[in-house]
C-alpha cells in the first residue's frame, strides 16, 4: 500500500504488487477491499488517544477464512482495550466466541415501535441448547410423553457435540494452516460423540492442563452421554421426566468445563 488517505468525505488507496505495478481496486473483491480498508485501521487501533474502540460489521463480503482471521486478531486486540463491534453475520459472533476471553458477551439489539432501542444478552450455542432442553423439561413435567423427553435428551446431545466442536475450533486456531487443515479432516470424520472424545484428546496431547479439564469435564458426562447415544435406538432408555433436571444439570457442568479450555 503505497498510499492511503482517509477523510470524512472518502477513501483513497494506491496499491502496487510485489514487482512496483500498480494494483486498481477494482481488480479486487468486495471482501479484497474491504479487508485493505479495514486493516490499516485495526494496526493503528492502539494509538489512539481513546480507550476503546468500535467496529461496525467489519466482515462484510467477508469468506469464512478471513472472518476466522479477523476474528482472532480482534481477539488478542480486546485483551488489550475495549472494543464494541456490531454485525449481523452470525458466522462473525461464532468466530469471535471461540477466540474470544471469557469476559467477552454477545448482545442481541431490538428496537421498538417508538424507535427505543433495548439489548438482550445473548448465550453461546451449547448454553442456549441447555436452556431449550430446560423450557422443554419444564413443559413435560406434567405430562407423560415419551417423544417429548426424547426431544430434551437430543437437545442434550446437540449441545455437547457444539462444546466440542467449538473446542476442536480453538484447537485449530493455534495450529499452523496445513497441520489445521488435517485436523480439521480428521475431526470431521469422527461422527460418534466417543470419536470425537478420541480426536479431542488426541489434539490435546501437548497440553497437559487442557488434557486434565477436558478428562474432567468427560468423567462428569461420560456416563450420561452413553445413555443418550443408546436411548437414540431404544426408547424404553430414555430417562423419565424426574430424570430430566438431572441430565440436564450434567450437561450444564460438562458444557461449562468445556468452554473454560483455552490455549
Amino acid at each position: 500500500m503505497s498510499t492511503i488517505d482517509i477523510t470524512k468525505a472518502e477513501s483513497r488507496l494506491e496499491l502496487v504488487d510485489s514487482k512496483g505495478r500498480v494494483v486498481e481496486l477494482a481488480h479486487l473483491s468486495a471482501g479484497q477491499r474491504n479487508a485493505l480498508i479495514l486493516s490499516p485501521v485495526i494496526a493503528t487501533a492502539e494509538s489512539g488517544i481513546f480507550g476503546f474502540y468500535v467496529l461496525d460489521d467489519p466482515v462484510h463480503a467477508f469468506d469464512d477464512f478471513r472472518v476466522d482471521k479477523l476474528s482472532a486478531v480482534l481477539a488478542q486486540l480486546g485483551r488489550r482495550q475495549a472494543l464494541i463491534v456490531t454485525t449481523h453475520d452470525a458466522r462473525f459472533v461464532s468466530y469471535l466466541r471461540v477466540h474470544a476471553p471469557l469476559e467477552f458477551s454477545v448482545l442481541a439489539t431490538r428496537r421498538d415501535g417508538d424507535g427505543r432501542m433495548t439489548l438482550t444478552a445473548t448465550e453461546d450455542a451449547p448454553a442456549e441448547l441447555i436452556q431449550f432442553a430446560k423450557d422443554l423439561a419444564g413443559d413435560l413435567e406434567k405430562v407423560e410423553a415419551v417423544q417429548g423427553r426424547s426431544e430434551v435428551i437430543a437437545l442434550l446431545r446437540m449441545a455437547l457435540d457444539e462444546a466440542f466442536e467449538q473446542l476442536a475450533l480453538r484447537h485449530f486456531a493455534r495450529r499452523p494452516a496445513a497441520e489445521a487443515k488435517q485436523d480439521r479432516a480428521y475431526f470431521d470424520q469422527a461422527m460418534m460423540t466417543g470419536d470425537r472424545k478420541k480426536a479431542l484428546r488426541q489434539f490435546m496431547a501437548d497440553s497437559e492442563t487442557q488434557l486434565a479439564t477436558f478428562t474432567l469435564a468427560w468423567q462428569v458426562v461420560y456416563v450420561s452421554a452413553k445413555r443418550w447415544s443408546q436411548a437414540v435406538h431404544s426408547t424404553h432408555l430414555v430417562p423419565d421426566a424426574g430424570q430430566l433436571p438431572v441430565e440436564i444439570a450434567i450437561a450444564g457442568q460438562a458444557v461449562d468445563i468445556l468452554r473454560g479450555i483455552r490455549w
